[in-house]
């Protein structure tokens, strides 16, 4: 894995930082949403015509409730790395404009 990329991953979520091509990743984002959401309602509609699982309730639920935790996870970062506005805090008190990263 590259090293840049890592810590570009890292540096987009300081504030003032954004990643290049703030809207590819916007895009991204909502096609995650769009391809989670379309998956659950499937499964519960499916479940609800009377279509069985080889697994039990509990289990769909756990692994239901993971991928919606990974989920979440992306949002939050695609959300904060794509704006240059939120972010942490840095610890720098230079008054530079920071780059655009990514």
């Amino acid at each position: 894995m590259n090293i840049t990329l890592v810590t570009n991953i890292f540096t987009a979520l300081r504030a003032g930082y954004a990643l290049r091509d703030s809207e590819v990743w916007k895009n991204r984002q909502t096609g995650v949403n769009a391809i989670a959401a379309v998956l659950s309602a499937a499964l519960a509609i499916a479940q609800g015509l009377g279509y069985g699982f080889p697994i039990t309730n509990e289990v769909l639920l756990a692994v239901a409730g993971g991928i919606w935790a990974v989920v979440g996870v992306f949002n939050s970062w695609a959300t904060v790395a794509t704006s240059a506005k939120v972010g942490l805090q840095s610890n720098d008190s230079s008054d530079a404009a920071p780059p655009v990263i990514g």
